[in-house]
């Protein structure tokens, strides 16, 4: 009989546990990584969507994303820096933004914001890390193979291979 999956949320106060555990008893063997997608099967994505603005304030907002990969790993940044803010602070700003529809790809006055369903700024250093790893699609993953070893280095004492391919059956 298989176990049951319990999904939570970066926040939880006990994800670190959780994920520890659940990596744990995913192991196939001592030598062998677990892949990020098995860690995506534990804690689910913050990322509800992106927006990008102009001229956004970013002093007040924690970087996520690629700028949070680019402050700790060798992945560098783009000049669109990224930022998370929780969908209640988003609901009360966003009148006073306009989406970024066209623009340069050096255009710096650009930020992209995640929305997530919780503040980023109350979690702890170690939640922010495992968000910002599940945050990322599998097509992002793909399309920018130099994700895998920043998240690779970000997630070293997990022992996450950030991209693998999924078991196939039959």
């Amino acid at each position: 009989m298989e176990k049951q999956i319990n999904i939570v949320m970066a926040n939880h106060p006990e994800v670190i546990s959780l994920v520890r555990i659940f990596l744990e008893d995913e192991k196939l063997s001592k030598q062998n990584a677990v892949p990020l997608y098995i860690l995506k099967a534990c804690v689910s994505s913050p990322r509800l969507f992106d927006v990008y603005l102009r001229d956004f304030p970013d002093s007040s907002f924690l970087k996520v994303g690629d700028s949070y990969l680019d402050s700790r790993t060798m992945l560098a940044d783009l000049p669109q820096k990224t930022y998370g803010i929780s969908l209640t602070e988003w609901n009360l700003i966003k009148g006073r933004y306009r989406n970024a529809e066209n623009f340069m790809p050096n255009d710096s006055s650009i930020s992209r914001v995640q929305i997530w369903p919780f503040d980023p700024r109350s979690l702890s250093p170690e939640q922010l890390k495992l968000a910002v790893a599940v945050s990322y699609s599998d097509l992002e993953m793909y399309r920018e193979p130099r994700l895998s070893g920043a998240l690779r280095d970000l997630l070293v004492d997990y022992n996450i291979e950030p991209y693998s391919d999924p078991p196939t059956y039959g």
